[in-house]
């Protein structure tokens, strides 16, 4: 689904947060390089800080509900990959087990609907 795709990486949002211009990109899009301006209408972005770069817990349940298990892990592994070529292991630790996470919820309920 394009619309739950980042403008910036145009992959599914991981992590979304809603800039001051009312557009969503993944968190970590934002933390990129001295990003300025919204990628999508121009607007000036205000100073980064911790307040601005606060996840959109609605659009974060709505992304969990409307995507595909399949899609989810897709972007796990695509993260992985590129903070294990950046040698962040710490952040890769903590995208790994998100993603071990979601695989156990995700054959939880594969176990409850093979049970009906």
């Amino acid at each position: 689904m394009d619309v739950f795709n980042c403008p910036s990486c145009q992959q599914a949002l991981w992590d979304p947060v809603t800039v001051r211009c009312g557009h969503s990109f993944c968190k970590r899009c934002l933390r990129g390089p001295a990003v300025e301006r919204c990628h999508i209408c121009k607007q000036k972005l205000k100073p980064r800080g911790a307040q601005e770069l606060k996840c959109n817990t609605l659009l974060c349940n709505l992304l969990e509900k409307c995507l595909q298990s399949e899609t989810r892990l897709n972007r796990v592994r695509s993260d992985l990959r590129d903070l294990l070529s950046l040698q962040d292991h710490e952040e890769a630790a903590k995208v790994a087990s998100r993603g071990v996470a979601m695989g156990r919820k995700e054959e939880k309920r594969q176990a409850l609907e093979e049970q009906k």
